[in-house]
């Protein structure tokens, strides 16, 4: 853990940002401390079709999915660097917005080949 999910307006990110944007934060979780650098996982999704409230203007969204057991100033902090990241690098979107969520370890379930 994490999972790192970028969800992007595919008609308006070039796909030379996403690379650097996938790096950047990959390597921004694993120095949070928070986790093992083994357990980082990071992937871009781009949207193609999408609405945003006044009809202008792109958006860039990043989920990042983790085990339950971080305190809240840990999520805020981590969310925070995350955001930072992408408020760095130039990005022609109208929408920035970032969200840790705790995976529910009841319903997870995982498979390694």
């Amino acid at each position: 853990m994490p999972h790192i999910i970028i969800e992007y307006s595919e008609d308006l990110v070039p796909d030379s940002e996403i690379e650097i944007l996938v790096d950047s934060l990959h390597q921004t979780a694993i120095d949070s401390g928070l986790f093992e650098a083994a357990n980082v996982k990071t992937r871009a999704i781009p949207v193609k079709h999408y609405r945003i409230a006044n009809g202008e203007g792109g958006f860039i969204h990043l989920q990042c999915r983790i085990h339950v057991g971080r305190n809240d100033e840990q999520k805020k902090s981590l969310s925070h660097s995350l955001l930072d990241v992408m408020k760095q690098r130039s990005l022609n979107v109208e929408i920035i917005t970032v969200e840790v969520v705790d995976m529910d370890k009841g319903t997870y379930a995982r498979h390694l080949a």
